[in-house]
């Protein structure tokens, strides 16, 4: 794990004034608690964080800006038949489900003949969380031909949420048109479908609790199950007394509101998040690909295809926060993580900054060491240009296998990125990326590529992305290079076995905090509004992890070596490999694939897909 430094916001956090949901605290006096608890509980009840204009011990959300397209609701499909599906043999036909990152796999239906080219799932049923109105549901069906142990495409269709609101439960039947890749089909699907919104405010207890994935200084993150709809989600739970006493009310708060407004295809979703006396839990995507750290780590670097792929994906993410007059601050491969697809996703936003303009600054020493701009070393205010230079080292550590100017001496690495020359080898770079890089990494903040009135556009326009569709990538219809190799959702091979083997058992910890400390977290709890109401009826802390050294000075890979995972044909969605007893319900999340990964060489437009996804952030 690298090194994360961080000190109190000196503005920042935020919350709203929603009703508080955990249970009733004592009526101790709070100074008996202040010892030990850091500095930022008694800026907020002396009102030195009023008086500076940010802040209220009940009213931390006054910054922020709610999510106006935020549901809280369910809907239930169930499949009924299948026709004029496009097959010439016998084969079996299964549907791939979409919802937002929640992705469901049907049971297979054998014996399809080429005549008969009907499809029929009696007793197929699946539930959805519907948490964003402008999310979409998509299906998809495939043939699979066990003799061929071969998949193909045979139709699409894709509905926005919102035509499938409804004030009040009521099954609709649907006729779904089904779209080849051309556009054109006479395929069709029959279903049920009911919207349902939700009124019930979410506890602990509504989730399965399946795996440790990651563990942090304030608590932990665990692979969970919703009882009431079977969707696999990352739960992250912190620990309140923890975060008061490493003064990180601010930053949790600030974390928990930015993941409230975003709604991206490359950045995490905050699907619910709730308190109980001792804890505060994030209920996030599940993005069960691992780290980007885990897999750079097992080759020397990526190709420079793969590396503009994660990069592009990273730009728009970044784009899109600043938009939001949000600083990300805390880029690197640790806080990337690859979905079911091959996708990134932005996670853990413990060091977000809120409410910064284009040409505003703050000034707070926070981080990871070898990602610091050379401005954030040296004390000055700094703006978004700070992440550009993030992206920039991220690039380099892509492509060569190291950051640009890393020692384990931090001392001697903030030396480096002070003043040490940007050298490049010309086996690993092209000339497109050391203009990139030089661009980025220029230690002038108002000459950094990425910082002028055009933000983003200026990156997007170099030549190094000239063979990106910025629109088709947005839209998930580039072919990833790289796409994990999972026996099913439940597989948690890229997380370290040193989580996974814990047990999952929630702990219990006895609160001692008073009704003063708990209001510092008033509003954290938050599930989406319902529809219904809308209508008239009823510090530092473990040093970077280390990985095998490149195999000489230059960089070069050993002979025969590739920086793919893993260089065999992958086969998207054929069946094959063992699956645990919970497939075979309807509910069950399962995608199999036989093959294994492949790194692709170049951009190949597909049919988009949405996935499950995870997000096994790690706060330190």
């Amino acid at each position: 794990m690298r090194s994360k430094l961080s000190q109190v916001h000196k503005g920042g956090g935020g919350d709203d004034d929603e009703e508080h949901n955990s249970s009733d605290s004592d009526d101790s006096d709070p100074s008996e608690l202040l010892e030990g608890y850091g500095r930022t509980l008694e800026r907020v009840e002396s009102g030195e964080l009023a008086e500076q204009g940010e802040v209220t011990l009940g009213s931390f959300g006054s910054l922020i800006k709610p999510h106006a397209k935020a549901l809280n609701a369910q809907l239930y499909v169930k499949l009924s038949v299948a026709k004029d599906l496009p097959v010439t043999q016998d084969c079996g036909v299964y549907c791939l489900l979409s919802l937002g990152r929640q992705q469901v796999r049907t049971v297979t239906c054998k014996g399809v003949s080429g005549l008969g080219r009907t499809a029929r799932w009696p007793n197929e049923g699946i539930f959805f969380d519907v948490t964003h109105e402008d999310s979409n549901f998509t299906v998809s069906l495939w043939a699979e031909y066990l003799t061929q142990a071969t998949t193909a495409f045979l139709g699409e269709t894709t509905i926005p949420i919102a035509q499938l609101m409804s004030p009040t439960p009521k099954p609709v039947d649907k006729e779904l048109k089904l779209k080849n890749k051309a556009g054109g089909g006479n395929a069709s699907l029959s279903c049920n479908m009911t919207y349902t919104t939700m009124k019930t405010k979410l506890v602990p207890d509504d989730f399965h609790y399946l795996t440790v994935l990651g563990r942090g200084n304030f608590g932990k993150v665990m692979q969970v199950k919703k009882k009431d709809t079977g969707r696999i989600y990352a739960m992250k739970i912190l620990n309140k007394e923890t975060v008061i006493q490493n003064d990180a009310v601010q930053h949790t708060i600030a974390e928990r509101n930015v993941l409230r407004r975003v709604h991206h295809p490359f950045i995490v979703s905050l699907k619910f998040s709730f308190q109980t006396e001792d804890k505060l839990y994030l209920v996030l995507d599940y993005l069960c690909g691992g780290e980007l750290f885990t897999h750079l780590s097992n080759v020397d670097h990526f190709s420079e295809w793969r590396t503009k792929f994660y990069a592009a994906q990273i730009i728009l993410a970044l784009g899109h926060l600043h938009e939001l007059e949000v600083i990300y601050r805390d880029l690197k491969p640790e806080n990337l993580m690859l979905d079911l697809d091959g996708y990134v996703c932005l996670t853990d936003f413990g060091l977000v900054k809120e409410g910064v303009a284009w040409d505003e600054k703050t000034s707070t020493y926070c981080g990871s060491p070898e990602y610091l701009a050379p401005e954030i070393i040296m004390g000055k205010p700094y703006g978004k240009a700070v992440d550009w230079w993030a992206l920039g080292t991220f690039i380099y550590e892509m492509l060569s296998g190291w950051p640009p100017y890393f020692d384990e001496n931090h001392k001697i690495m903030n030396r480096r990125i002070l003043n040490e020359q940007l050298n490049f080898d010309p086996k690993l770079f092209s000339r497109e990326a050391m203009s990139l890089l030089r661009g980025l990494l220029d230690r002038d903040p108002d000459r950094r590529l990425g910082s002028g009135p055009m933000g983003t556009q200026d990156i997007k326009k170099h030549p190094f992305f000239a063979d990106i569709d910025w629109e088709k990538l947005y839209n998930r219809e580039i072919e990833p290079p790289f796409k994990p190799h999972l026996r099913n959702i439940f597989d948690t091979k890229f997380f370290s076995e040193e989580f996974t083997g814990e047990s999952v058992k929630e702990s219990y910890v006895e609160s001692h905090l008073s009704k003063t400390c708990q209001d510092a977290f008033r509003g954290f709890s938050w599930v989406a509004p319902s529809e219904m109401d809308k209508y008239p009826v009823a510090g530092v802390a473990k040093r970077r992890r280390s990985r095998p050294p490149l195999s000489n000075s230059t960089g070069e890979l050993p002979a025969g070596a590739s920086d793919r995972e893993d260089s065999s044909e992958w086969s998207p969605f054929s069946s094959g490999g063992s699956t645990p007893s919970a497939a075979a319900s309807p509910l069950a999340d399962v995608r199999i694939s036989q093959g294994k990964e492949k790194e692709v060489s170049s951009p190949t437009p597909i049919v988009s897909h949405l996935s499950a996804s995870l997000s096994a952030t790690r706060h330190v």
